[in-house]
């Protein structure tokens, strides 16, 4: 699997506070935050009380799918809705809670033995306001995040999942590992007939576990993040700022933090590493074409 390497700044981003995600002098646990659980089992570890948050800025409006991942790296539910494993709405601070469906994503007494539980959540839909602008920007694209239960027959009875630039920059990552070919359309499937499996003996499921995890783990390294899927920006600074410093990234290209992402994305997609920047064409949150050339990535720890 290609590595990120240290990367050189090109450019000095600020550091305000990104008052949208909560504050970034402290770690806040789950408990401070107040997730729309009305009507939601306690958790179990057959289904999981599941708290997450969309973070561009605080994504309002946006519909959550949780997907159970093939070891072909395709969601399993892919045009079949009755094998979602969970769907939610973000409420106005992008908070949202879910009860994974344990027997559509085998955890617990459902889970299958020696066998990795991987979850894709997908995020689309919705609008933010962008933090270093004010800006009300409408999403338009899917975004998503890739989580790994190793063990899924003794799953927590509650889990903890992020989604929004970072973990799309993963997702994107995991994609080029698994699959180097094209995603198709911009639904947010792939077509993992476009080429051989190039890592991580990933036609298995142990296999597309250790691509999911190496993933994050990347730019977890890259940014200086302790972990983008189970901990939220409202939760850790470093993260906060990261988040921050992607929305100054895209006032200072007079674009918005979604084109800022897709544009990182589509450097993976280009080169399989974010080693160099250049400039892209790619679509911003109205779904406009932008071109524009991203800071280098260590920029924005």
């Amino acid at each position: 699997m290609k590595k990120l390497s240290t990367l050189s700044v090109m450019i000095l981003i600020g550091t305000t506070t990104l008052t949208g995600c909560g504050s970034s002098a402290t770690t806040a646990s789950n408990s401070s935050l107040n997730f729309p659980t009305a009507g939601l089992n306690a958790g179990t570890s057959d289904s999981p009380l599941t708290e997450g948050s969309v973070t561009f800025g605080a994504v309002v409006g946006a519909t959550i799918i949780a997907h159970e991942t093939k070891s072909t790296g395709d969601y399993d539910d892919y045009g079949n809705t009755s094998k979602e494993c969970g769907t939610a709405t973000t409420d106005s601070n992008g908070l949202f809670a879910l009860n994974l469906d344990g027997t559509n994503c085998h955890t617990g007494s459902n889970a299958q033995a020696g066998r990795p539980e991987i979850l894709t959540f997908t995020m689309t839909g919705g609008s933010y306001v962008e933090e270093s602008t004010g800006a009300t920007v409408q999403v338009t694209q899917t975004f998503h995040s890739v989580m790994v239960i190793a063990d899924p027959v003794n799953a927590p009875t509650t889990l903890t999942v992020a989604i929004g630039p970072v973990t799309e920059i993963a997702w994107r990552a995991f994609i080029y590992t698994m699959t180097p070919g094209v995603l198709s359309g911009t639904d947010g499937h792939f077509d993992t007939g476009a080429t051989s499996y190039t890592a991580c003996d990933s036609d298995s499921y142990s296999g597309i576990a250790v691509c999911a995890n190496s993933a994050n783990q990347q730019i977890e390294t890259a940014l200086g993040v302790t972990d983008i899927v189970g901990v939220l920006p409202q939760q850790d600074s470093n993260y906060n700022q990261v988040i921050l410093n992607i929305s100054n990234a895209a006032k200072a290209l007079s674009t918005d933090s979604v084109a800022v992402t897709n544009a990182y994305t589509t450097l993976w997609g280009d080169n399989g590493n974010l080693n160099s920047v250049s400039q892209v064409s790619v679509l911003n949150g109205a779904g406009a074409t932008v071109s524009i050339t991203p800071p280098a990535f260590s920029s924005l720890q």
